[in-house]
């Protein structure tokens, strides 16, 4: 049989009887194929001999390339093979070096590490190194559009619009980097959607305060909610928490610089009701994070929001950062003074030296403990059942 497209596509080649996989090699060009699955797969091949051993390469689909095309794509191959060439061999081995995304990044982080302010770049990387981490291992010149728009939707849905944007942004400089050293040649990320960001106020009730506590499952996600509502810390230093970060003597929680939003250390005082969460929490001798699973904090963000937002079906929508400000608001309300609320917050933007520095870290952790106290109070009372 001659492979044509009038054959191929009109006259659709059977398998023979009690075979699931078959090839028909075209009656004039040696080695040009057609495989058909019994699946409904039809797919253009080439096959060889090289040193004695018979290779195959798939060309693509009928659907998507011409019986024409695939007959050029043969006699060129075929001439490859003549000259001494491998093709499926060399086929394998471009495919086994292409760089990933992940190594592209890390060659980028490096370049950028000389050149970025340390709290843009510690932004930096948390966007392309942990938000961008389900795509690392993705050829860098063979991820999509589409790839990037769905991560990009899932990210609005988790963190909004205004997190999505943002490592839009860096994941597009990464890319136009990688175009610049000739590792791709255009930018997925260039045309994907940029989202309207609106300035968010919502502050929770009580009254939403109380439902979300008592809404939420016992497991590391409601754990960490509470955790949330009682420190207004962010999601992802929550989320991430490690053993080695906490100390129950002191009743501290002590992030390092490379885990805050500013690139600051940041100590959070606990308070009683933290103290018993965590005292509580299930510890696995073999990893330091306190949630979450393998070598990872927690990441099971989405669903685990919408499972809760099912059970508060009623409720306005919210998301876990109008916790932190809820908190901010709150204490505020409470009458911590604006400077404290924002040290608990980690929002200090000023830093002193020497024994002025030391002295106002004393202080300044005093006065912070107090807040949180009171604050724990607060979510204590607005959340006990009513009799």
């Amino acid at each position: 049989m001659r492979l044509t497209d009038r054959t191929v596509t009109n006259s659709k080649p059977e398998l023979p009887a009690g075979k699931t996989d078959a090839i028909i090699f075209d009656e004039d060009a040696s080695g040009f194929g057609l495989r058909i699955r019994e699946g409904g797969s039809r797919k253009w091949i080439f096959q060889y001999s090289r040193d004695g051993h018979t290779k195959r390469m798939t060309l693509g689909d009928v659907s998507k390339i011409g019986a024409t095309k695939a007959r050029e794509l043969v006699q060129a191959l075929a001439a490859r093979v003549a000259l001494g060439h491998d093709p499926a061999a060399e086929k394998q081995e471009a495919q086994a070096h292409k760089e990933t995304l992940g190594e592209a990044i890390t060659a980028y982080l490096k370049v950028k590490a000389r050149e970025l302010a340390p709290r843009t770049y510690v932004e930096t990387d948390r966007y392309l190194d942990v938000t961008a981490r389900s795509l690392h291992g993705r050829p860098l010149a063979d991820i999509t559009q589409k790839e990037i728009a769905d991560l990009l939707t899932k990210i609005a849905a988790d963190s909004g619009d205004p997190t999505a944007n943002r490592f839009r942004a860096n994941l597009s400089a990464m890319y136009v980097w990688a175009a610049q050293q000739g590792k791709v040649t255009a930018n997925p990320v260039a045309f994907t959607e940029k989202r309207k960001e609106q300035a968010r106020e919502r502050v929770l009730a009580e009254a939403e305060l109380a439902a979300i506590w008592h809404a939420l499952p016992d497991s590391d996600y409601g754990r960490i909610v509470k955790l949330l509502m009682l420190t207004g810390q962010r999601r992802d230093e929550i989320g991430g928490l490690r053993w080695s970060e906490i100390d129950l003597e002191k009743g501290e929680i002590n992030l390092p610089a490379g885990r805050t939003k500013n690139g600051r250390a940041h100590m959070v005082p606990i308070s009683k009701t933290v103290r018993a969460i965590l005292a509580a929490q299930p510890r696995n001798a073999e990893r330091d994070h306190v949630f979450g699973r393998g070598n990872n904090g927690f990441t099971g963000w989405s669903a685990s929001k919408a499972a809760l937002d099912s059970d508060l079906a009623k409720m306005d929508a919210w998301t876990l950062h109008d916790l932190r400000r809820t908190c901010a608001t709150g204490m505020g309300e409470l009458g911590v003074p604006p400077h404290i609320v924002e040290l608990v917050l980690n929002h200090q933007s000023g830093h002193k030296g020497g024994i002025a520095g030391v002295y106002n870290r004393a202080v300044n952790g005093k006065e912070r403990r107090e807040a949180l106290d009171r604050w724990d109070k607060h979510i204590a009372a607005v959340t006990k059942p009513k009799a």
